[in-house]
């Protein structure tokens, strides 16, 4: 290593809780070297670049601290404390980590697309259907089924003026993968939602949208990795509001009009 790799590498073992929080910028001020400086260090250790690195000490950082404490204490209120400090933690690193040039490009696609479709499994597909109902009360065609053979006759369907969303934890599930795939060959943009940047989603990917945690032994109920993705689902709808502006709240009093409808005697 070179005297500015070493005072690099230095640092970041010395203050790994704080450099999950620092731009590549910030990062090249408090050690005294150039942004290219840190770019370099990334890619000499097998990264594409400081995002990446910042993902991985946050992912192993969240994952020795909660296992440690769970095992020291096994009483019921110190494993509710761990599991609102495990889904603080993970909603804090998405957010740093959660790349705000590609939350707006999802955005743009998603409110410009003729079809949304949403593909999830499991928890992440829970995740798909709350993203279809929020877009549907925006006036999104979304398009979600827990069912992987009734999305891909959907999917058989899509052209060049639609969007695909897949919400994957581990971005390696062969349902979410094959059906990503099969958008693309249609030619939908895809946008992938996953915590592995080097997954199979990923690389199907046109947009990746980060998430930052790690589940422990009971990771069977995904509570960190569900709550990330929501997170991600919220900062599309933001985006997504703000950019609609006035027709939202007439698609909400039409919504409402039409549910309360339901249930009058008229």
């Amino acid at each position: 290593m070179t005297p500015s790799e070493r005072a690099i590498a230095q640092y970041i073992l010395n203050n790994e809780s704080e450099v999950i929080y620092l731009t590549a910028r910030e990062l090249a001020d408090r050690v005294g070297v150039s942004d290219a400086s840190i770019v370099r260090f990334c890619q000499s250790i097998g990264y594409s670049g400081f995002r990446e690195l910042k993902l991985r000490i946050a992912l192993e950082t969240q994952a020795s601290e909660p296992h440690r404490a769970h095992t020291a204490d096994a009483s019921l209120q110190g494993r509710l404390d761990r599991t609102f400090d495990r889904a603080v933690t993970s909603i804090r690193n998405t957010q740093k980590l959660l790349s705000e040039e590609q939350v707006l490009c999802a955005a743009a696609r998603i409110r410009q697309a003729s079809r949304v479709y949403l593909l999830g499994a499991g928890t992440s597909g829970v995740v798909a259907r709350d993203f279809q109902i929020k877009l549907s009360r925006l006036g999104i065609t979304a398009l979600y089924d827990e069912q992987s053979q009734n999305m891909a006759i959907h999917m058989a369907l899509a052209t060049p003026a639609d969007v695909v969303v897949a919400f994957s934890h581990s971005g390696n599930t062969l349902d979410i993968v094959n059906l990503m795939r099969t958008g693309r060959q249609r030619g939908a943009f895809s946008i992938a939602v996953t915590n592995n940047m080097a997954s199979k989603i990923a690389q199907v990917a046109d947009v990746l949208l980060l998430t930052a945690s790690d589940e422990l032994p009971f990771h069977s109920f995904a509570v960190t990795s569900r709550l990330a993705q929501l997170l991600v689902v919220d900062c599309l709808v933001t985006v997504l509001v703000s950019e609609i502006g006035k027709g939202v709240n007439e698609n909400l009093e039409k919504i409402a009009e039409a549910v309360t409808g339901l249930f009058s005697g008229d």
